[in-house]
């Protein structure tokens, strides 16, 4: 995992609910990336981790390269996943990379254990961007794409055929911006060698929102998931991840969801102090809100055509 000072506090929600819901495991071992956490906040971290007798290794952040530019509003950090082969231990063959902005509420048994040949380098979930995401990174309209919220790291495959290399050379052939920033380097590199998991392992906004159907069409994905993934992935999810724009995240005042009560219930317990943030309130975002709250296939009608507008103000048609 990796954070700052500023999202410490929601991963010490993500943290407990790991530990809370995977004490069958006889040993878990989180590795942070420390991006300036405060000496207060790391304290707190390491007191959820020894009550539920685990462990946190925090580690120094890379050095990372001043020609990066971050898209959106993303931070820097968003890159430091591309040093994972790195930044670990020789001795860890295998990872599960983690966005701060998720809730565990099952067990993790069933994905630690998914299988990788000897070609297949991560384990991810179908994102629910539209075909620009891939297009705009160098893949077809039909290639797998993962979101990069929740990754499992097959790290003797990556370290094997120096993904991490592959990875800032692309940067640099791209002039180092690249759409959805690592997210479109990881599966641009990945290709052909990612292992698709149940959506229940990474259940965005979307997925609960959305029928299969109305999915297909989000995405002009028509090699998607069964209807039976979809619903398990609604009614019994084991990731939860807040993925989006503030009015669907938690720790903002008055955004909504069906797992906000759970998320504030350990806000409450973990984070007494600190207060919820308050809702950005700049023109794109209050568009975005109001495209999001319109019926569902008006909803998707309105965001393709925003991301249609997207490519073309940025001189790259779809």
């Amino acid at each position: 995992m990796v954070s700052d000072n500023g999202y410490a506090d929601i991963l010490s929600c993500a943290l407990a609910s790991l530990f809370e819901h995977n004490r069958e495991f006889q040993k878990i071992t989180v590795y942070l990336v420390n991006d300036g956490i405060s000496e207060e906040k790391k304290t707190k971290l390491l007191s959820i981790a020894r009550f539920f007798q685990r462990e946190i290794i925090f580690l120094r952040k890379p050095n990372i390269s001043n020609n990066l530019k971050v898209k959106g509003t993303w931070h820097i950090s968003t890159f430091y996943r591309l040093y994972v082969g790195s930044l670990l231990p020789k001795s860890v063959k295998k990872v599960l990379y983690l966005d701060c902005d998720v809730l565990i509420v099952g067990g993790l048994h069933d994905l630690w254990e998914t299988n990788f040949d000897e070609e297949q380098v991560v384990a991810g979930v179908l994102d629910t961007t539209g075909p620009y995401a891939r297009e705009r990174v160098g893949l077809n309209r039909d290639d797998k794409y993962v979101n990069a919220g929740v990754l499992l790291i097959n790290l003797e495959v990556w370290r094997k055929y120096k993904f991490e290399q592959k990875c800032f050379a692309y940067l640099d052939e791209r002039d180092w911006e690249v759409e959805f920033n690592d997210q479109g380097v990881i599966n641009f590199i990945c290709r052909n060698r990612i292992v698709l998991i149940p959506p229940k392992y990474n259940c965005m906004p979307t997925y609960q929102r959305y029928s299969r159907k109305n999915l297909i069409s989000l995405t002009k994905n028509r090699d998607f998931y069964l209807q039976a993934e979809l619903t398990e992935a609604k009614e019994k999810p084991v990731i939860v991840h807040f993925a989006g724009y503030p009015f669907v995240r938690p720790w903002y005042e008055n955004a909504n969801g069906k797992y906000k009560k759970d998320f504030l219930y350990l806000w409450n317990k973990y984070c007494e102090k600190e207060p919820l943030k308050k809702q950005p309130a700049n023109f794109k975002l209050r568009i975005r809100k109001l495209i999001y709250n319109l019926p569902d296939k008006l909803s998707i009608i309105m965001s393709n055509f925003m991301d249609a507008l997207y490519c073309i103000r940025s001189g790259k048609k779809k």
